[in-house]
Formats: C-alpha cells, sequence, structure tokens
C-alpha cells in the first residue's frame, strides 16, 4: 500500500499568504503550527500507510525545500518532475518510481492533493483495486463553480462513475447542488463533488492509459524510470482527471470516508475549514478578531494584531509583513481580478 502526495504546484490564490516562491502546502493558512503538507502527511500515517510507503512528487524547483519535512516525517522519497506536466504525467513518474522500487503490479496506489483539509480520514485498505480505480467523492455543502462533479446512480456503496461534469456556472451548480439534496429521488443520478483523492494499482493504470493514450502508454511502459525521466519534455500538460479517469471503463466511486473535506484553495473554503465548529467570524495565523453586526468574516495575521470587523460580511482581511488584502471571501472573481492588476503593477509582490 503506498501513498503518493501532489506536492508541486505554483499558486497565489492564497495570496498574499502565498507566493511563486512559497506555494500554499508549504504554508500553514489554518492557524495551525503544521503546514498543509504536514497535515497531509500525519493524515495518511494515522490511516495506516507505513512512512516509507509515502512518497511526495513536486517540481524539481522545489525539491530542496521539501527536503526537511522529508526528513522529518522519515517518508520514502521526493520524486520530482522535470518540468511541469500537470497531474496526469506526475501521477505516472511516480507509479514507475514506485515499480522499480519494488511495489507489484496489484498493490493499491492512492494519490493525494497535499492543500486539502480532511477531519476522520479512514479509507477501507482492504478493497482489491487490481482491476479497479476508484474516485473519491464528496456531497457537496453549496453550489460550487470551482469544482469538477461526478455523476452516479442514487445509491450507497461502490458504484460505477457514470460521467464527469467540467466546473460548472453558477446556475448548473445551483441546480446541481439542490439535485444531490433531493432525498425522494431513489433511482435517478445524482452530482457530487469529486475531491481528487483516488485510489488504483498500477495494473489499473496501465489499462486506463491504454485506452485514454495510446502513444503515451507506449512510452511509460517501455521505459525505464531514468528514460521517462529524460523523455519527460515530450509529454504533454494534462491534469489525472482527463488522462485517466474520465475515459477509463474501469472506474468507481466511493464516498470519501472522512468527516469534513475541503480544498484549501481560497480564503473562503479557509473560513469554512476553521468555522466547522458553528462560528461565524474566525481568526487565522496569530489574529486576534472581534466583531460587532458582522457575520461570515475571517481575520489573518503572521502577527499578533487585532482585527475588528463591523457591519460587515464575508470579508477576509489578510494580513502580511508588506501587503493588506481585503476581499469578499465569497467573491472568487474578484480575487482574480486584483491578482492580475498586482502582476501588471506590482509583480514583485506576487
Amino acid at each position: 500500500m503506498y501513498g503518493l502526495i501532489l506536492a508541486g504546484g505554483q499558486g497565489t490564490r492564497l495570496w498574499p499568504l502565498s507566493r511563486k516562491n512559497m506555494p500554499k502546502q508549504m504554508l500553514a493558512p489554518l492557524g495551525e503550527d503544521k503546514s498543509l503538507l504536514a497535515m497531509t502527511i500525519e493524515r495518511i500515517q494515522t490511516a495506516g500507510f507505513p512512512s516509507k510507503n509515502i512518497y511526495l512528487i513536486t517540481a524539481e524547483s522545489q525539491k530542496e525545500d521539501l527536503k526537511t519535512i522529508w526528513n522529518q516525517y522519515s517518508i520514502g522519497a521526493i520524486i520530482a518532475e522535470p518540468e511541469a506536466k500537470n497531474t496526469g504525467p506526475a501521477v505516472l513518474l511516480g507509479v514507475k518510481y514506485l515499480l522499480e522500487q519494488g511495489a507489484s503490479n496489484n498493490e493499491q496506489i492512492y494519490i493525494f492533493p497535499s492543500d486539502h483539509y480532511i477531519s476522520s480520514f479512514r479509507p477501507n485498505l482492504t478493497l482489491d483495486l487490481s482491476d479497479k480505480i476508484i474516485c473519491f467523492y464528496v456531497t457537496p455543502t453549496r453550489p460550487e463553480t470551482g469544482y469538477g462533479y461526478i455523476e452516479i446512480e442514487a445509491k450507497n456503496g461502490l458504484q460505477r462513475v457514470k460521467n464527469f461534469k467540467e466546473k460548472p456556472d453558477a446556475l448548473t451548480a445551483k441546480k446541481w447542488f439542490d439535485l444531490s439534496k433531493d432525498s425522494t429521488l431513489k433511482t435517478q443520478s445524482k452530482l457530487f463533488w469529486n475531491s481528487g483523492i483516488y485510489g488504483f494499482s498500477a495494473a489499473s493504470i496501465e489499462k486506463a492509459i491504454k485506452k485514454s493514450n495510446p502513444e503515451l502508454f507506449d512510452l511509460w511502459i517501455n521505459s525505464s524510470y531514468a528514460d521517462f525521466l529524460k523523455q519527460y519534455s515530450t509529454i504533454p500538460k494534462i491534469p489525472f482527471d482527463k488522462l485517466v479517469a474520465e475515459k477509463a471503463d474501469n472506474l468507481y466511486t466511493l464516498k470519501l470516508p472522512a468527516t469534513h473535506w475541503r480544498d484549501i484553495g481560497t480564503w473562503g473554503s479557509v473560513h469554512e475549514a476553521l468555522s466547522i465548529n458553528g462560528s461565524s467570524n474566525v481568526a487565522a495565523g496569530k489574529s486576534i478578531i472581534t466583531a460587532a453586526d458582522s457575520s461570515g468574516c475571517l481575520g489573518y495575521s503572521t502577527q499578533r494584531k487585532l482585527i475588528a470587523f463591523a457591519g460587515v460580511e464575508n470579508i477576509a482581511v489578510i494580513e502580511t509583513p508588506d501587503c493588506i488584502l481585503i476581499v469578499d471571501k465569497n467573491n472568487p472573481q474578484a480575487m482574480q481580478d486584483i491578482l492580475e492588476t498586482i502582476k501588471s503593477k506590482h509583480s514583485d509582490l506576487l
């Protein structure tokens, strides 16, 4: 049983905390002493994965930054992509590495994003994945345009995925959310969030790749790990969902075995993770907050400072030594717009 953690990528969606040279998985936006990556490693260890069977997949440029956490947790190895090719090729690189280290074709392999918040994660580690790919789904808690969806039958237990759905517009997301909550539907299909967590074996991945991309399959299956690295620049950039999951005829799904799940990709998702206990206004980092006639607000500071909210809703105030962000936490488009402005006028701060 192996765990591959996707720990590469550069992002500014949690700007000004995350920067190009400091991706969010290396940070602690939830106010914990541990980074999102450290929390991911500990969660997988607690679920029963041996430390030596946990591997990090990252970019060559970030490999040195991960050596401290690699040593701290005594995990298997850091697998470095020569260049960023998205999650599809990254997973193939990781599987190729495991096979050369002695993993069998039928052993369980799981892939985990490094920037999720999950509590009480307890996967069924006795699943037979020799001929299956498992995609774990999450029941939607709101209309969401930032996630992909999977369509399944309205029943429990292991079942085939009927269809993948691209990220919807706001109107479609509302329709899908209402459908997922309709308890009167017993046979009609429902749509759920794709968690991005997968379980499979080398054998089941081989079958899926051979069908979806025969040319890449031939390169991958006939190359050693070293040769695959040398040919990496010729591989197209493609997400794992599109390379494998969307075209696989051996794709199944299960509900994610966890109490809470959040993809920590926006300040809104940080607020959601921190307000699980029912709090409306929450503090993160070293901040202290106080509020009057306000709700749904988030305060974050890298220093011990008071952030006061008065007569506002759904506002995030994020303070770092060189920047202050004030944003509607539920408006990701506004965040994208301001990042574009900063890119053109203050690119050194990204």
